[in-house]
């Protein structure tokens, strides 16, 4: 196939191809990757495309973060505190981008974001939708995906506290959350959240409790992992209430 820079270029852009390795273009163009490598330097430094990092490239207006950073490592979603600002449920935090994906990536900045990627076990790789804007496409976990996510990690958001405040007005599918936090293999995680629907929202997340209830363990579990081996024991919940935070609900 004989190659020349506008036939890349308008393969990029007939492909909508907002971000791409120099791989997935040679695929594209059924040629060797070594043999484009030249052109799409050439174009990163004349500024016909963006360079994101080596052998990894974006369209020159694509400025999205979610985009781009969903895109920079296999199978990336938005996640945690980024998801969180995307379903309108807390504050996003200016200059962070965080996306989760089973592929180990060391945190970059690009755009002036700062993209932390987050490697989860592949069996916690599920729950999210596609989104597409005028910038292009990317996935981010579904809300109640989200949720569970930020129970399991707090420490991807901003603040938990109010994270736990929040969660009383979170429209969210009891059924689904029982499913996916069943799919987490982590009882911690509906048990915190049981604790809190019982304790301020009583009788809205019946079927929800109900299934937390049957696979009850005897361990405690600490309602702020983050927090200290302090506090009142729950024994329905098999909680140690070590924040103070739970009183907050009601507030």
């Amino acid at each position: 196939m004989s190659l020349d820079f506008i036939k890349l270029l308008k393969v990029i852009e007939e492909n909508r191809m907002d971000v791409f390795s120099t791989s997935k273009l040679a695929y594209k163009l059924g040629v060797p990757s070594c043999s484009i490598q030249n052109y799409l330097e050439t174009l990163a430094n004349n500024e016909l495309i963006i360079r994101i990092e080596k052998g990894k490239y974006c369209r020159i207006y694509v400025r999205d973060k979610f985009v781009i950073g969903s895109s920079i490592v296999d199978g990336g979603v938005v996640s945690h505190q980024s998801a969180l600002a995307y379903h309108g449920i807390d504050k996003d935090v200016p200059g962070q981008v965080y996306i989760s994906s089973s592929q180990q990536k060391n945190s970059k900045t690009v755009f002036g974001n700062r993209i932390n990627f987050i490697r989860i076990r592949p069996y916690k790789n599920f729950g999210s939708i596609s989104v597409t804007n005028n910038n292009g496409t990317f996935r981010v976990t579904n809300t109640e995906k989200t949720v569970l996510d930020c129970f399991d990690l707090p420490k991807y958001v901003t603040s938990y506290k109010r994270l736990l405040n929040r969660l009383k007005d979170i429209p969210l599918n009891q059924e689904i959350l029982l499913e996916y936090g069943l799919r987490m293999k982590n009882l911690s995680i509906l048990k915190r959240i049981a604790f809190l629907f019982d304790e301020n929202i009583p009788g809205q997340y019946t079927i929800f409790l109900e299934g937390v209830k049957k696979g009850m363990n005897s361990k405690y579990t600490l309602l702020d992992p983050g927090g200290p081996e302090a506090g009142p024991f729950i024994s329905k919940w098999r909680i140690r209430n070590n924040s103070t935070v739970g009183s907050l609900l009601n507030r």
